[in-house]
Parts: structure tokens; C-alpha cells; sequence
């Protein structure tokens, strides 16, 4: 298999996966307000607005951080997704491999970008609860309790 032959057969799998990821199932009720659907019609990334207000999760997070978090980091992930599609088409249409595999590059930290803060949108919630079932089993099993498990991870350097 040639280059382009392998780059055009990996555009089309990251299609087939951005359609097949539209309909994942991350949360209870994301069918009701399509926070979990990553592109429109066209196949354009598409930045969902929240299913919740902005103080939604105080305590937890504040207004400001979520909007700033939500309006700018994943939005900016969303629009250099976008961005990184059609400089990828005009690549294409020009026949310059080596700028696809460089905007391809870009599109997949974009791309998981999106994805992740999604997902991450979807299990945030204003309530306090507690590690369960397995979870639970292994963090005791690693940490020997939640509280040992919630000190070491206060005391990781700051970034």
C-alpha cells in the first residue's frame, strides 16, 4: 500500500469513527439535550452548548471557570478541528501528502480534544458522591482508602 493510499484509507476510518462516536452514550440524559453529538450534517465539529446552568456545579467549579473552560478551551478545540478538516481537504484536492500527514497530525489532538472534554461535560455533577464497586475496590486496593487516595493527590506538585 502506497502513502496516499494509507492516508485516504485513515481519512475515511476517522470518519467512520467521528459518525459511529455521535451516537456513544456517555451519560443519562445526553440523548435529551445532544451535548454528546460531535458533528453536524455536513460533518463539521460542532461545540454543544451545556445541559446545565453555568452555576450548575458550584461549589465545585464557578461560574467563570466553566464558561471560560467550556467557551474557549473546548471551543477552541472544536474551530482548530474545523479548521484542520478543510486545510486537510485542500491538501488533498492539491495533492500534497506531506501537509495531510502534517494536518492530520493536528487534527487528532484536536479531535481528542473535543471527544474528551465531551465526555468529560457529561459527568460532572453538583452532587457530592462517593467512589463505589469496583472502583472503590481498586482505590483501596492502590491507596488503602479514599481519604489516602485524596491526600496523595493533594500533595502532587501544583501546575
Amino acid at each position: 500500500m502506497d502513502r496516499k493510499s494509507f492516508l485516504k484509507g485513515s481519512l475515511l476510518t476517522t470518519g467512520s469513527i467521528i459518525l459511529a462516536g455521535a451516537n456513544g452514550v456517555y451519560a443519562q440524559n445526553i440523548e435529551e439535550n445532544g451535548i454528546d453529538k460531535l458533528t453536524d450534517a455536513k460533518g463539521n465539529f460542532v461545540h454543544q452548548s451545556l445541559p446545565y446552568g453555568e452555576t450548575f456545579l458550584e461549589p465545585y467549579m464557578d461560574a467563570e471557570t466553566l464558561e471560560l473552560h467550556h467557551k474557549f478551551h473546548h471551543g477552541g478545540a472544536v474551530a482548530g478541528a474545523n479548521k484542520d478538516l478543510q486545510m486537510i481537504r485542500k491538501a488533498v484536492e492539491d495533492n500534497n501528502m506531506e501537509t495531510v500527514d502534517y494536518w492530520t497530525k493536528k487534527l487528532s489532538y484536536h479531535f481528542s480534544s473535543h471527544i474528551l472534554h465531551t465526555i468529560f461535560w457529561t459527568n460532572l455533577t453538583n452532587k457530592k458522591n462517593e467512589p463505589k464497586g469496583e472502583l472503590l475496590k481498586r482505590i483501596e486496593q492502590s491507596f488503602g482508602s479514599v481519604d489516602k487516595l485524596k491526600n496523595t493527590l493533594q500533595q502532587l506538585p501544583k501546575m
